[in-house]
C-alpha cells in the first residue's frame, strides 16, 4: 500500500468518526430540548392552572371563546364585571328607542317647561346625555323628513312625466302611487339593526320603567299617609249575620260607622299644628327672612334645583305627644300642690 493510499484511509476514518461524534451530539440536544419544553409545557399548565387565565390562543377559545361565539346577550370577560382592572365602574344599560323618543317628544311639545335640566331630573340622567339625545333625535327627524320630501318630488315628477306622455299614464302613475304609499315616512334608519341590538344589550322599555316608577310613587305615598297602620289595615274580618226579611243589617253599619270614627279621629290628630308643643317656634333673627310659602325652590347654575317642603307635623304622632305632655303637667300640679306652692 502505497502512502497515498495509507494517507486516504485515515482521513475517511477520521470523517466517520467526526460524523458519528456529531450524529451523537445532536441527539443529546434534542433529547435536552425535549425535556426542557416538557418542563416547559407542564409548568405553563401548572401556571394556568394556579392563575386561571388561558396561555394560548387555543385554550382560550375551548376554556373562554366559547362563550362568546353566539351572541344571546350582553357578555363580558370578567364576568359579571364589565371591565375587571376598574371593578367599581359598572356602565348602566343604554336607553331605548322609545324611551329616547318620549324625551323629544316632551321636549318639542313645551321647550321652555321641558328644559334640558327639568328633564334630565325627570328622567335620572345626566345633562349631557339628555342633551346629546335631543340633538341626535333632531338630527334624525330631520334625515327622515328630508327623504321624506325627495321620494314625494320623484312621484310628483313620475306622475307629470307619465300624464305628458299619455293621457291615461295609467302604469307610471300606478307604480308612482304604489311607491308612494309604500313609503313610511317615521321609519328610522336600520330598525333592524337597532332592535337587535336593544335586544342584545338588555335594553329596558320605558314604559314598563315609568310604569314601574308609577307604583313606587303610589307606594311612597300611601305610606305616607298620616295615620296608616299598615299592620292593622291589613286584615279584615268578615261577620255572618242572621236576618230576619226586611230587616236591616246592624253589624255592617256599627262597623261601619266604628271605621269611619276611626278614620277622622286619627284624622284630627294631625289639625292641630298651631300647637306650641308639638311644633316648637324658633325664634328667627331680623336678618333672616322669613319665609311665606309652604314650598321653597332653590336654583342654582350648573346644580339641580332643590325643592323644601314644610310638612309642618305630618310625620309627629301628635296623640302620644299630648298624652306626655298632659301627664307632665299632671305631675307637676301634683307636687306643687304637695309643697303648697300655688298653681
Amino acid at each position: 500500500m502505497s502512502e497515498e493510499d495509507r494517507l486516504m484511509l485515515e482521513v475517511e476514518e477520521e470523517g466517520i468518526q467526526s460524523e458519528d461524534s456529531l450524529a451523537e451530539q445532536s441527539e443529546e440536544a434534542a433529547e435536552t430540548v425535549t425535556e426542557e419544553m416538557d418542563e416547559f409545557e407542564g409548568e405553563s399548565e401548572e401556571d394556568e392552572r394556579q392563575s386561571g387565565h388561558p396561555k394560548s390562543y387555543a385554550t382560550f377559545m375551548e376554556k373562554i371563546g366559547g362563550e362568546f361565539k353566539e351572541a344571546t346577550g350582553p357578555k363580558w370577560l370578567g364576568g359579571e364585571i364589565p371591565f375587571p382592572m376598574n371593578r367599581s365602574f359598572k356602565p348602566p344599560p343604554p336607553l331605548s328607542d322609545s324611551h329616547r323618543s318620549l324625551i323629544y317628544g316632551e321636549y318639542m311639545r313645551d321647550p321652555e317647561n321641558n328644559n334640558v335640566r327639568a328633564l334630565a331630573q325627570r328622567h335620572h340622567l345626566s345633562l349631557g346625555r339628555v342633551d346629546a339625545i335631543l340633538r341626535l333625535k333632531g338630527m334624525e327627524h330631520a334625515w327622515v323628513k328630508e327623504v321624506s320630501s325627495v321620494r314625494i318630488t320623484l312621484v310628483d315628477n313620475e306622475i307629470f312625466h307619465s300624464s305628458a306622455k299619455c293621457k291615461t299614464g295609467c302604469g307610471a302613475l300606478h307604480r308612482a302611487v304604489n311607491g308612494y304609499t309604500n313609503f313610511n315616512p317615521g321609519k328610522t334608519l336600520q330598525t333592524g339593526f337597532r332592535m337587535g341590538m336593544e335586544k342584545l344589550l338588555s335594553v329596558r322599555d320605558s314604559r314598563r320603567r315609568i310604569r314601574s316608577r308609577e307604583d313606587a310613587n303610589e307606594a311612597d305615598e300611601i305610606e305616607e299617609e298620616p295615620g296608616r297602620q299598615a299592620a292593622r289595615d291589613r286584615y279584615e274580618r268578615h261577620y255572618w249575620e242572621s236576618l230576619m226579611e226586611d230587616a236591616e243589617p246592624v253589624v255592617h253599619m256599627s262597623l261601619k260607622h266604628s271605621k269611619a270614627l276611626a278614620t277622622s279621629r286619627s284624622a284630627s290628630d294631625y289639625l292641630h299644628t298651631d300647637d306650641p308643643r308639638i311644633m316648637p317656634r324658633v325664634r328667627i333673627p331680623r336678618y333672616v327672612k322669613k319665609p311665606k310659602e309652604k314650598i321653597q325652590v332653590v336654583s342654582k347654575s350648573s346644580r339641580p334645583d332643590l325643592k323644601f317642603v314644610d310638612v309642618g307635623s305630618k310625620f309627629i304622632d301628635q296623640r302620644s305627644l299630648l298624652k306626655r305632655y298632659k301627664a307632665s303637667e299632671w305631675r307637676l300640679a301634683k307636687r306643687r300642690d304637695k309643697r303648697g306652692l300655688p298653681s
